[in-house]
């Protein structure tokens, strides 16, 4: 018999046969979401070539970043910077001035000589030119030019490096175009590339050597029944692959230590695609993965083994988290509006990027077409009333004077709103990312199809936790520098100006000692917006001219970018006397008729009056910088004892006004800043100018920020979540199975247990009373004939565990989690314990953790509002101050809108005013509240006490995930009649490929399972059934 074990390129990353579209790895980075795409590197420019400028003057030094170019002026019109819009790259245009803006990104990883497919997706196609350009370094490899007007722009370009540069530049004729929307770009390998260096198949694949005498063994499997909380999957012993030509040229000699990438070298981290065939049958589709190479007395041989596509996706999984999710499209304002929208199922929660003109696609996983206005609302983020840190007040305690009095009301819209994401969403997204798809029944229950709950109605709280919140901030405040102050000079860098007096609250970040303004966290999105007067002045015994340079500074925390506004420069002349008035006597006004500048002598200058001249003085510099006056025609009026003004003639003193706006990030900083060409020449002013009580330098300021929950909200907290141990929570609440779709490798099977393995395999029933056959009996296979009986080991199963628990994690700030355990001797609320110590000889005990989600209690908010049932989350200090803290993941089922039975206000907040209101969404572990015993289904692993109106005694729950989920499973594993038989089978390659192990087998009158297959080709496979009660 033929064994063949073939592998794939290893850029393979999808369908890749000769008659198929090819799909391989990804070159691009961040080619889809573009997330960050607005704090990156901005290089403005108005050369006539922007794009070689962008490369030459801003070249990207970091591999796989996006960096931005746009054309603000000189031969090319002023155009909007690259941003990020609806997760697409928006380019705009200039139509009255056609301008040049565009992206690019340094790639990895690329075959010298290579050729690469490029292909960029356009959401919406209007009139103008993208140039795609490669370089080398700063040297422009390739240019070519493509219409705009159409949704997909394709071609190939060949590298010249394995860090070549990829750029476009997008621009429009005068009077035409418009901004386009990028929605995806992707760089591939051309089908025309070859992937390895030798190749026997058409499609790119290559066959392997094996040993004459090598039978590759495989250990088949989707679960172990033992233990079937931990999802054990197919995989191969390790075994071994001659270093023949054909395996070196493969392998890329890996036993060379002299070896180096010449672009087509074998990377052992790299997830390998292979298939394992006999006789033609595929056995075993996944990965292969190089252990190690073994280099015995001279023979040199590749060590390997197998591994399926489940295990693959958790391999792709285990490091990322939800922080890896882009939720931008979930963009949503914070007030009592959206939050009240999202309590109706037809309504949904209106979300802020989307509109008519510009609608939510169809395509996402957040739209739903049976809202009312599907184009811009969304029914997967919800807003139930939750008690978060048990901090509401009771009416007509000196609240909100419309509040009404004995009812709850919220001071803070947080106290009770805060958001839930529903859970297929968040399948639907970690999925997508991954490159895996799923197929699942479980996931698409519903009541109307048949199902006993809405899977679409389970979702998990988004918490953002203490130091973030989504709220408006409206501030205003003044900072200035009063006269009489130390001197604050500029020296030959930009420093701050200084602000020795201010009345800033801490909305504004204002740092006293070092004059800089920093957005504090959870103020993201702030505009800050100030009206400023700085007067400085210029003073030197010895230099006559200074430069001044005055401006705003910008710095970007997440890239520290820079962005200069209001830049301002001025050429000061300086003054040698010293310019203070105290008084003017009986004048009314001084002017010095004798212009110029005065330098180390004896100028005359003429004191007027309301009349005519009063007097002449001459203006004698006794030494550096000090000048006395002597008067020379005293005239009416004028007393020797009144001090005057002497000045130049240009005023040595600027003053740098206007306004300055600019969007800060959190831990964005912004300075009012100055710096001189002559040091020590230039200060800001501190002598007494007119009115001693005027400040020479204010900065009027206001902070605007509307409340938004975007997606740095929503990963606040949520953002350390592992997304497999998000996928892994799950699996373990509804004890789910996940298998390969044999029609589709990347296609992952998802169904419970029960749904599985549990059929009814009677040999006549009711309905059928005369049908005996298998397949009315769902009965896929009779290996009757293939057993060897002469070797049979048939055992109970002996290695179960006394106890095992179930449980979630626990919170221990959880207040109401930790009362429940108290006052019920230590049980977890939700969890349930699994007691087989009738089964006297078994030990141990066993947890199986639904981590990382924690039980919720639900209770009514207050004692006398007994139908006002809600989630309680709140910590309590031991002096009774509640407050809310970081709790794990929690899951809810949406009951719906209901009545609260009495009423309750929600605050006055974010630009909204108040109100009474007696319904709220509510969320809870229950589907059903009151519960109905054989109806309500519990999301916990055993019903808890509940408190009435909850559930009253005839109305318990006891459908909850373990007597629904976990329980068939126990029933068989604990049975005294159950046990493992393991057998000599002579299976063919067909049997293999055609079994499946959701199939039952018949042997000799009784029906088994498979829970794991021993396979060596040519030999017996040893089998492990389980003989099913």
């Amino acid at each position: 018999m033929s064994t063949q074990l073939i592998l794939y390129p290893q850029t393979y990353n999808g369908q890749y046969t000769s008659n198929a579209t090819s799909v391989f790895n990804q070159y691009i980075v961040n080619g889809i979401n573009f997330t960050g795409l607005d704090n990156t590197l901005l290089h403005n420019t108005t050369s006539i070539q922007p794009s070689q400028d962008a490369i030459d003057d801003a070249p990207p030094t970091v591999l796989g970043n996006w960096y931005r170019f746009t054309t603000t002026g000189g031969d090319w019109g002023a155009v909007t910077a690259p941003a990020l819009a609806i997760g697409s790259i928006q380019l705009s245009v200039n139509v009255a001035a056609p301008g040049r803006t565009g992206v690019y990104q340094k790639l990895s990883g690329l075959s010298v000589g290579g050729v690469y497919g490029i292909k960029i997706l356009i959401v919406t196609p209007q009139v103008g030119t993208l140039a795609i350009e490669m370089y080398s370094g700063t040297v422009l490899n390739s240019q070519q030019s493509f219409s705009t007007n159409t949704t997909l722009i394709s071609t190939t370009f060949t590298a010249q490096t394995s860090n070549d540069i990829f750029l476009i530049d997008y621009t429009n004729t005068a009077g035409t175009g418009a901004a386009i929307f990028i929605q995806n770009i992707f760089i591939q390998e051309s089908a025309t590339t070859p992937s390895l260096i030798f190749s026997e198949l058409e499609d790119g694949q290559v066959i392997c050597d094996l040993y004459q005498e090598e039978d590759i063994p495989l250990s088949l499997s989707i679960d172990d029944f033992k233990n079937v909380a931990e999802k054990v999957q197919s995989y191969s012993k390790d075994f071994n692959l001659p270093a023949t030509k054909r395996n070196n040229q493969i392998f890329n000699n890996m036993f060379e230590v002299t070896r180096a990438d010449d672009g087509l070298i074998f990377n052992p981290y790299i997830k390998t695609k292979c298939v394992l065939k006999q006789d033609g049958f595929i056995l075993f589709e996944g990965y292969l993965r190089l252990i190690d190479v073994k280099d015995k007395e001279g023979e040199i041989s590749y060590n390997v083994n197998l591994y399926s596509e489940v295990v693959a996706l958790a391999d792709v999984l285990k490091d990322k988290t939800f922080s890896d999710l882009d939720f931008s499209e979930l963009e949503h304002d914070y007030n009592k509006g959206p939050i009240k929208n999202s309590w109706y199922d037809s309504v949904g929660l209106p979300l802020n990027n989307y509109d008519a003109a510009n609608p939510l696609p169809t395509s996402s996983f957040a739209y739903d077409a049976s809202l009312n206005n599907p184009e811009n609302h969304t029914s997967v983020l919800k807003y139930p009333f939750i008690d978060w840190n048990h901090q509401f007040v009771v009416g007509g305690t000196g609240g909100h004077p419309s509040a009404t009095i004995g009812r709850p009301e919220l001071t803070t819209l947080e106290e009770a709103f805060r958001p839930c994401i529903q859970l297929k969403y968040l399948i639907n997204k970690i999925f997508a990312a991954s490159g895996f798809n799923w197929t699942s029944n479980f996931l698409e229950t519903t009541i109307a199809g048949g199902g006993d709950f809405d899977f679409d109605k389970l979702f998990m709280d988004f918490n953002w936790g203490g130091d973030a919140n989504p709220n408006s901030v409206n501030e205003t405040g003044l900072g200035w520098y009063q006269v009489d102050q130390p001197d604050h000079i500029a020296i030959a860098s930009f420093t701050p100006i200084e602000l020795n007096f201010n009345n800033y609250d801490a909305e504004f970040g204002y740092d006293d000692a070092t004059n800089i303004f920093t957005c504090p966290v959870g103020q993201g999105n702030s505009t800050y917006d100030f009206g400023y007067s700085c007067q400085v002045r210029c003073y030197s015994a010895t230099t006559q001219y200074a430069d001044l340079e005055m401006q705003w500074l910008h710095t970007e925390a997440l890239t520290s970018n820079t962005n200069v506004i209001d830049f301002s420069a001025v050429t000061m002349e300086t003054s040698a006397s010293t310019d203070v008035l105290i008084s003017f006597g009986g004048i009314s006004s001084v002017t010095v008729i004798d212009p110029g500048y005065y330098p180390l002598g004896t100028p005359t200058a003429t004191l007027q009056g309301t009349g005519s001249p009063y007097a002449t003085i001459t203006v004698v510099m006794a030494g550096t910088g000090v000048a006395s006056v002597t008067i020379t025609g005293a005239g009416t009026g004028w007393s020797a004892w009144d001090t005057i003004l002497v000045f130049n003639a240009v005023d040595p003193l600027h003053t740098y006004s206007g306004n300055c706006s600019v969007l800060l990030q959190e831990n964005d900083t912004l300075q009012l800043q100055f710096k001189s060409t002559v040091a020590t020449a230039i200060r800001q002013n501190n002598v007494i100018v007119y009115d001693g009580s005027t400040p020479s330098t204010t900065l009027v300021g206001n902070i605007g920020m509307i409340g938004v929950t975007n997606a740095t909200i929503l990963n606040t907290l949520r953002g350390e979540l592992g997304q497999w141990d998000f996928l892994k929570g799950i699996m373990t609440m509804f004890n789910l199975i996940t298998m390969v779709d044999e029609n589709n490798p990347n296609n992952i099977l998802i169904e419970p247990y029960a749904e599985v393995f549990i059929k009814n395999t009677n040999s006549l029933t009711a309905t059928t009373p005369t049908n005996n056959s298998l397949a009315a009996r769902s009965i896929e296979h009779d290996w009757t004939d293939k057993v060897d009986v002469s070797e049979m080991e048939l055992k109970p199963l002996t290695d179960l565990n006394k106890n095992t628990i179930f449980k979630f994690v626990e919170d221990d700030d959880d207040y109401a989690f930790q009362v429940y355990k108290e006052s019920t001797s230590g049980h977890l609320y939700g969890s349930k314990e699994w007691d087989a110590s009738s089964f006297t000889i078994l030990e141990g005990e066993k947890e199986i953790i639904a981590e990382p989600f924690a039980a919720t209690v639900s209770k009514p908010l207050m004692s006398q509002f007994s139908t006002f049932v809600t989630p309680a989350l709140y910590s309590m200090s031991d002096d009774g101050t509640s407050e809310g803290f970081d709790n794990s993941p929690r899951i809810f089922y949406n009951n719906g809108r209901i009545s609260t039975g009495t009423t309750f206000f929600i605050c006055t907040q974010n630009g909204v005013t108040g109100e009474n209101q007696s319904h709220f969404l509510q969320f809870s572990h229950l589907t059903t509240i009151p519960t109905i015993s054989n109806v309500t289904k519990d999301f916990l692993f055993q019903s808890q006490q509940l408190l009435d109106p909850i559930a009253t005694f005839s109305g318990a729950p006891v459908n909850n995930l373990f007597s629904v989920y976990w329980q068939p499973y126990f029933d068989e594993l604990y049975s005294p009649d159950t046990r493992t038989m393991t057998l000599k089978v002579n299976l063919s390659p067909a049997d293999v490929a055609s079994f499946k192990f959701y199939d039952t087998v018949f042997i000799k009158n009784r029906v088994f399972r498979v829970n794991k297959i021993d396979y060596k080709p040519n030999d017996l496979a040893t089998v492990e059934f389980i003989l099913i009660p």
